[in-house]
């Protein structure tokens, strides 16, 4: 039996650095439509947040307007109704008294929006990475389409390639730390038959 199918009748709970490259391709191809799955939940409550800013940003300007609204018909009812002037006053510092509740409330808001744009920012450099990434390993399989079957398959080479690659520089330290003794007798020899000889 080969050793490619000693590997195929492995148990499926090998781990993932010891299974064969069609598990490890497997495995890979998973994890990249997780990623995209994420991407596109991620772009999917990144719309619904835009679009729920821009009904908050519209519902802010209808209740600015407003207010500014009932200041201009407040002031004119102060002029027009001097002797109304204590009633009045109650009203004003009512009035002042929701002004400023309204303020706090739009700077809440406001705090709200800029926060709401830092995370789009974010979002959005995280789209631009996964889009650069993506268009990087078009161009590799575009490149060497006889080397790859899949797009995917550039990532699982990778892997496969490095995990080779950390087999044979454990497999050279090993053997390096094995003959270390025999290469300090041989200059031990070589030096002795040295001094014997002058």
């Amino acid at each position: 039996m080969s050793e490619y199918q000693d590997r195929m009748s492995a148990p499926i709970s090998v781990p993932l650095d010891r299974a064969s490259t069609a598990t490890q391709l497997l495995e890979m191809k998973r994890q990249m439509q997780d990623i995209q799955d994420a991407l596109e939940t991620q772009k999917s409550v990144y719309q619904e947040k835009e679009e729920a800013f821009a009904r908050r940003e519209d519902i802010l300007k209808n209740k600015d307007l407003e207010l500014q609204e009932a200041l201009i018909l407040f002031n004119r009812f102060l002029k027009q109704n001097e002797n109304k002037r204590r009633t009045a006053q109650m009203a004003a510092d009512n009035e002042k008294k929701q002004k400023k509740a309204k303020v706090h409330e739009i700077e809440d808001k406001k705090k709200e929006i800029q926060t709401l744009k830092k995370e789009l920012d974010a979002l959005k450099k995280k789209v631009e990475r996964n889009e650069k990434y993506k268009e990087f390993l078009q161009k590799v399989y575009s490149e060497y389409p006889e080397d790859f079957e899949e797009r995917d398959h550039i990532m699982y080479r990778y892997w496969s390639l490095k995990k080779t690659h950390n087999e044979l520089k454990a497999h050279q330290k090993k053997n390096r730390g094995g003959n270390g003794g025999n290469i300090e007798k041989f200059e031990g020899r070589r030096k002795g038959t040295a001094n014997s000889l002058s």
